[in-house]
């Protein structure tokens, strides 16, 4: 039988993997110009018009001119972008932040609390996303046609996201403060 503070230990190593992972991620996605990337879908719009789901918030005015800005091989790179790493991203971003706001919880915390519950809400930012890239996905496919009822939904959901990813990073923070200091007053009690 694994001891719990081996079991800690151990998901606090994939939760640190985790989080590089994300942010080589990121990097990848947001810089580099590969294929299915966001200066990639730039390079071949040949529009510096941002991404519907890097803004905090879009009405459906807003998102249908950022779609006629990147022309149809934009709007095609942009499809693929959602089908295979934005369908990939947001697993990978909530499944980081919500192991590591469990592990740094329950270093912070002397015993079971309601805040052991708070490493659902980066599940809820995934979740968000997922609801946001499907309804991108939806008004791609409807092209022209103005969806205007869904795009609406779409603009809902994309602060909801940020919302929750901004929160997240706070309870990360805070929680890791907490371990920190409660490390410094007292060996931790796994």
């Amino acid at each position: 039988m694994v001891k719990a503070g081996n079991k800690l230990f151990a998901q606090g190593r994939i939760a640190v993997f985790l989080f590089l992972l994300t942010l080589l991620a990121m990097f990848v996605i947001n810089v580099l110009p590969v294929p299915n990337s966001v200066s990639y879908i730039q390079k071949v719009s040949h529009s510096r018009a941002p991404l519907p789901d890097t803004l905090f918030y879009y009405s459906s005015h807003r998102l249908y001119d950022i779609l006629d800005s990147l022309g149809a091989t934009g709007r095609e790179a942009y499809r693929s972008f959602l089908r295979t790493i934005d369908a990939a991203f947001p697993l990978l971003y909530s499944s980081a932040l919500a192991l590591s706001i469990r592990v740094l919880v329950r270093l912070a915390a002397s015993r079971s609390t309601r805040a052991s519950k708070l490493y659902l809400l980066p599940l809820l930012a995934g979740l968000f996303d997922y609801i946001e890239n499907l309804s991108i996905l939806v008004i791609l496919s409807n092209y022209p046609e103005h969806l205007d009822a869904i795009a609406a939904i779409s603009g809902c959901f994309t602060p909801a996201k940020w919302l929750m990813s901004f929160l997240s990073l706070t309870i990360l923070v805070i929680a890791a403060v907490l371990a920190v200091w409660r490390k410094g007053d007292q060996p931790f009690n796994y």
